[in-house]
């Protein structure tokens, strides 16, 4: 990670990666040691920032995802299509 890079070039101690970045000495800690999840997304950017580097945000497709959700739609459609040509049932005929 980008941060651990940061202290690790700036062979900076824990204490003073802290001051830099302008948390306190555990969270350098956490961060160091992978505890990436006790972070919020905008707390690692702001650190990033503060370390000097610049943060981009790639969003892309997710190929097998998509396939599958256009595969269930598919068979949505189907299902619903077969389903609305059904006679309707016993409950929902209209009673006269």
């Amino acid at each position: 990670m980008e941060l651990d890079s940061f202290i690790k070039r700036n062979r900076l101690t824990q204490a003073r990666a802290a001051q830099i970045l302008e948390v306190t000495q555990p969270r350098i800690s956490d961060l160091i040691n992978g505890r990436l999840s006790l972070f919020s997304l905008d707390e690692l950017v702001q650190l990033c920032e503060k370390s000097g580097s610049s943060v981009e945000i790639l969003v892309r497709p997710n190929k097998a995802l998509s396939a599958h959700i256009a595969e269930k739609m598919v068979r949505g459609g189907a299902y619903a299509v077969a389903r609305s040509a059904r006679k309707p049932s016993r409950r929902t005929q209209r009673v006269r």
